[in-house]
């Protein structure tokens, strides 16, 4: 069913991060797992590397389907708030007659629909379960998927260095070539920057002028008067028939005017 739906693919079309900034990890309350996950990743969180965002869920018995879809309906919401890079769903320990539970059809789906990349980590090197199957990426355990996204922020502070070398070595050059160029700039530039001042300092005060112009007080002393009604500017005729009394504002002064 999955496979004609094309849910086998779907969240695999998702490129897996080159860098992780901010993760959302789903596992059962207190799982063995988690903690061999936390091992690794909490180093990250702590120098601001990564932010993890842990959620619990049931993934065995009756209730683990719905447990877990109510659990990803949760990160989803949150997801369209403030987005992840990737969700992990992570088990680790137990028998492998417990990973039965997560072989629910729907609950496949919603995983396949999540819209970011999906990295399982479920704890058994030899039995995958459908969450495995339509993730965008399957590890044995949850130490390996710790272990993967911590050499990614590895990969990409190595990149990320490397770059800050090239943007260095490249930005010296260039400010070389350009202390030369900017020396036979230099008097051509003072030379007329004088005149490219006294220019604007001329167009400023035209427009000083104008803007003084345009105050309220000397609109109303070129015979102009302002309408108001309730303490409201009346700026047509049509709104000051919907009103009774209307206040004039003179230069000299305000009078009260009915309709």
């Amino acid at each position: 069913t999955l496979e004609r739906e094309g849910l086998l693919v779907l969240n695999k079309r998702f490129p897996i991060p080159q860098d992780f900034f901010r993760v959302a990890v789903l596992s059962p309350e207190k799982a063995a797992g988690l903690g061999d996950f936390q091992e690794t990743v909490d180093a990250l969180e702590r120098h601001g590397l990564c932010q993890f965002t842990y959620y619990e869920a049931l993934f065995q018995g009756n209730s683990a389907a719905a447990s877990l879809k109510v659990a990803l309906e949760r990160i989803l919401r949150e997801h369209r708030e403030n987005s992840f890079d990737a969700l992990c769903i992570l088990r680790g320990g137990g028998s492998s007659l417990d990973l039965a539970w997560l072989n629910d059809l729907e609950l496949a789906r919603a995983v396949a629909h999540f819209p970011a990349p999906v990295l399982t980590g479920i704890g058994h090197a030899r039995d995958e379960t459908l969450l495995d199957e339509v993730a965008a990426l399957r590890l044995d355990t949850p130490s390996k998927l710790a272990a993967f996204i911590q050499a990614q922020i590895v990969r990409g502070a190595s990149q990320a260095e490397f770059h800050y070398a090239q943007v260095r070595e490249f930005s010296r050059d260039i400010l070389q070539t350009g202390e030369y160029a900017l020396e036979r700039l230099n008097s051509g530039i003072l030379s007329s920057s004088s005149r490219l001042l006294e220019r604007r300092e001329l167009e400023l005060n035209s427009l000083m002028r104008g803007i003084l112009g345009l105050h309220p007080e000397r609109t109303l002393k070129r015979g102009y008067a302002v309408v108001r009604s309730g303490g409201k500017v009346l700026t047509s005729a049509r709104a000051a028939k919907k009103s009774k009394d209307l206040q004039i504002q003179f230069q000299d002064g305000e009078l009260e005017a009915r309709l």
